[in-house]
């Protein structure tokens, strides 16, 4: 599932922006970039491959990249999973399930970035109504779990385990929801409050965007104590409520106590929301996200001296930082496809089991230790946006303000920001670096002094300049987050072993099966302040694309009930998997 929790506003009156986290555009990217890159390497003529690529068989390549594991089913917990299955296949589940989550949506917990304190704010206490429609609809989980609220508002669930040897799971959601833009609330065709079921799908702001999450766990932990289970293992379970306002009073105040509860490395295993699963060609693929990029705002401040706009210099603040501005944008960051960017493994799992064209696919593969076969694959996924953001630092000047209040007066100071996501083969000094090496010759060529990040580059002898460039930092330095440290995604290791197991049993009875290809996500989620519990760290949300009616974070949100089932099921049986197997 992009995002800023402020307090302040820039320079000028502009207010704050909104980061929204959510994986979901990301992670929908990633599986429509995985669609379209058959037709981007059909419609590239500058990138055709000589004639006997195409001509290159597939098979000697198939079954030694992209190594799926076998489905793994409960064992221990057979009973408990076939119980389960066998409820959530009952036709009368869909609407029992359906009204669940059509309860939660109709609380509207949205929130916005410029709240203050829980204990200071009085706008949060509507997450009250939250926890009692929870304790009142989930009598067992509240009877059999212990219940602790972290900065007021935020939820943490223990249900120890019966061998206090094992690290528990923790399994992740949010409470909260993006605001409705009144601009395009009448395009909803149902109320965005209303929780509506039409029999197939389940209406409202958060039925996807993570209100899903947060019941689909509950539906599962409340079956599992119907049927009498108790773990083994312990079982965590962690609710923020400001994840789409940066996640600063939620899961920040719960990572705390987490680590105050139970330590440094001490989950086994993570699941919050990410990746979902989509079809390539006649092949189920299940994308759970093991990476996400990082983010950095950078603010480009001009200041030039002021006067009549009748005797002007031959650029004026605002002729300047246009000139910066270009400059950035006519050197893009470097896209580079590497080895160890997960989403490159993602490219070799469609390359191995979907429907790429021959010549590509072959490509892919060859890529594994040919260099000069991963520069072409690599300028074929940096042909579109969406794939050069899959595997590249974007930036986008998104905010501008300055001048004078008189047309007649010349500006003394105007401002941009650049907003970054950040390539996980990158960081956020990359980016900084990347802004002196490009603008310091500006600077020197024009007179013009420069600040960059503290330091001072660029000021005259004699102190006599056209003006002054400063970049910064734009808001506060907890705004700028590196790329997450990459979750352990290949055969062997014990957490993905079991994650990638558990969703091939959970889509065993598919044609074909899913097969579990590890991705990025440029957006970010509560996850960013979980990285010292545990480093396997996984964003995956167990339904698929399809089952989204239009995505998150806009008009129409809903999702089909079917897949809000096959997100309970998930839950259900990696909650049994990883009861009994090792992590």
């Amino acid at each position: 599932m992009e995002k800023h929790s402020l307090s302040h506003s820039l320079p000028g009156g502009a207010p704050a922006p909104q980061r929204t986290t959510s994986w979901k555009r990301p992670a929908l990217l990633a599986a429509l970039l995985l669609f379209n890159l058959p037709l981007i390497y059909r419609h590239l003529p500058s990138l055709q491959l000589p004639s006997y690529l195409s001509r290159t068989p597939l098979a000697p390549y198939a079954g030694e990249t992209c190594a799926q594991l076998d489905p793994l089913f409960p064992s221990s917990n057979a009973a408990q999973w076939e119980a389960a299955k066998a409820k959530y296949a009952a036709p009368s589940y869909l609407a029992e399930a359906a009204e669940f989550l059509g309860g939660i949506v109709r609380i509207d917990t949205t929130v916005y970035d410029n709240w203050g304190p829980p204990a200071e704010d009085e706008r949060w206490q509507k997450f009250l109504q939250v926890h009692a429609w929870l304790e009142d609809h989930f009598p067992l989980v509240y009877s059999h779990l212990t219940v602790t609220k972290v900065n007021k508002y935020g939820l943490v669930y223990h249900w120890p385990g019966s061998n206090s040897t094992l690290k528990p799971i923790l399994l992740a959601a949010h409470q909260d929801v993006v605001p409705i833009d009144p601009v395009t609330a009448s395009q909803w065709l149902h109320p965005p409050f209303s929780g509506l079921f039409d029999g197939e799908w389940i209406w409202g702001r958060g039925a996807g965007d993570q209100k899903s999450g947060l019941v689909g766990i509950l539906l599962a932990v409340e079956t599992l104590l119907s049927q009498g289970f108790s773990p083994q293992r312990g079982v965590v379970l962690a609710f923020g409520f400001d994840e789409e306002a940066s996640g600063k009073f939620g899961a920040e105040s719960i990572s705390r106590y987490l680590m105050t509860t139970f330590g440094l490395d001490s989950i086994a295993l993570l699941v919050d929301e990410g990746g979902g699963l989509a079809v390539q060609g006649e092949q189920l693929f299940a994308m759970p996200c093991v990476g996400e990029k990082g983010y950095v705002d950078v603010r480009v401040e001009v200041t030039t001296p002021g006067g009549h706009s009748s005797v002007p210099e031959p650029h004026t603040g605002i002729g300047y930082l246009s000139a910066l501005i270009t400059t950035l944008e006519s050197t893009p960051n470097p896209t580079l496809l590497t080895r160890t960017n997960p989403y490159y493994e993602n490219l070799v799992c469609a390359a191995t089991y979907g429907s790429l064209p021959a010549s590509y696919a072959g490509d892919i593969i060859r890529s594994r230790t040919d260099d000069a076969a991963l520069k072409r694959v690599e300028a074929v996924v940096a042909s579109t946006k969406q794939g050069r953001a899959m595997i590249g630092t974007t930036q986008a000047a998104d905010l501008i303000g300055g001048g004078s209040v008189k047309v007649n007066a010349l500006p003394e100071k105007v401002w941009a920001v650049v907003n970054h996501r950040i390539s996980v083969d990158s960081s956020v000094q990359e980016v900084k670096n990347r802004f002196i090496t490009l603008l310091h010759p500006y600077a020197l060529a024009n007179n013009l002094g420069l600040t960059a990040f503290g330091l001072n580059f660029t000021s005259p002898p004699d102190g006599k300049t056209n003006g002054h460039i400063t970049l910064s930092q734009a808001w506060t330095p907890s705004t700028q987050l590196e790329p997450a440290p990459v979750s352990p995604h290949t055969k062997g290791e014990k957490a993905w072993d079991v994650l990638a197991g558990t969703i091939r049993a959970c889509w065993d009875d598919v044609e074909g099966g899913a097969v579990v290809a590890p991705s990025v996500t440029g957006g970010n989620t509560d996850t960013r302040y979980y990285w010292k519990l545990t480093r396997a760290i996984y964003r995956y949300g167990g339904m698929k694309g399809t089952d989204s009616y239009n995505g998150a974070h806009t008009v129409n949100e809903a999702i089909r009930a079917s897949g809000f089932v096959d997100r309970i099921k998930f839950y259900t049986a990696i909650i049994l998997n990883a009861d009994e197997y090792e992590l």
